[in-house]
């Protein structure tokens, strides 16, 4: 997306969906609508705290980023066939959200 300046200190882009989206200049980089590493939606205050520091969903964050701290401050990243292997583990929404 291409950031264009916007009335009142502001800045504008369109999104490749077709939304236009409006911040304040300054504005903290904004968070996307998806994990980078296992591309899940965010659906947490958690998902967005752990994006903000290590810029993935809190569930990456605990598997990935905090056990290897420093290597993931240094660029590290799982490989697509680790991301994939641990999605295999992960539980149904069904099961997370304890629906009969």
């Amino acid at each position: 997306m291409e950031w264009r300046p916007y009335l009142r200190n502001r800045k504008i882009a369109e999104h490749p969906s077709g939304f236009v989206i409006i911040i304040p200049e300054g504005s903290p980089k904004a968070t996307p609508m998806s994990c980078p590493i296992c591309d899940h939606v965010f659906r947490s205050r958690e998902d967005e705290s752990a994006y903000a520091e290590f810029e993935c969903c809190d569930r990456c964050m605990l598997l990935w980023a905090h056990p290897r701290r420093s290597l993931w401050k240094d660029g590290w990243r799982p490989t697509a066939e680790q991301v994939s292997q641990a999605e295999e583990l992960r539980p149904p929404m069904s099961v997370m959200l304890d629906i009969d």
